[in-house]
């Protein structure tokens, strides 16, 4: 017999698989045998120096991992890292596809168009394939095809 999940419990299933099948990419590529970082460090990404807290890798093991699988924003030139949600750069003549979502580089959650993974965008698709059609590039066209609002939770 099959239990009926609420919209909470769906949500958070989702977002715990989620989180399940990032910790088993992170492990699968990371394979580091130093240990953990559990203090702050500085690691240089794709040619910009970034601060982190801590890592699951030793630094050196985690800037070889950031370097190999993150893009650089188009609008601040700061890399994006694995697992980050990420807009689409909107503008032509833009370096590169895609931009953070924060405010100081992205104008409107609109332009979200899904997860920058090991070193490709995980589309809306298939972060949630009974939301979003096969090739629907953002939440913005997403709501102007189906005459929709689109309420999405970005962490």
């Amino acid at each position: 017999m099959e239990l009926l999940q609420t919209p909470v419990e769906e949500l958070l299933r989702r977002l715990f698989q989620g989180s399940v099948e990032w910790f088993r990419f992170f492990a699968k590529h990371s394979r580091c045998v130093h240990g953990k970082t559990r203090r702050a460090f500085k690691v240089t990404v794709l040619g910009v120096e970034c601060q982190l807290e801590k890592s699951l890798m030793c630094p050196v093991c985690t800037e070889r991992y950031l370097n190999e699988f993150s893009t650089l924003c188009a609008s601040c030139e700061r890399p994006i890292f694995p697992g980050t949600p990420v807009g689409k750069a909107g503008w032509e003549g833009a370096t590169h596809p895609f931009i953070h979502l924060t405010k100081g580089c992205c104008d409107t959650m609109a332009l979200y168009c899904g997860r920058w993974g090991g070193g490709n965008l995980i589309t809306l698709h298939e972060l949630d394939p009974e939301k979003y059609l096969a090739g629907t590039s953002s939440v913005a066209e997403h709501a102007f095809k189906s005459h929709r609002g689109v309420i999405e939770n970005v962490d």
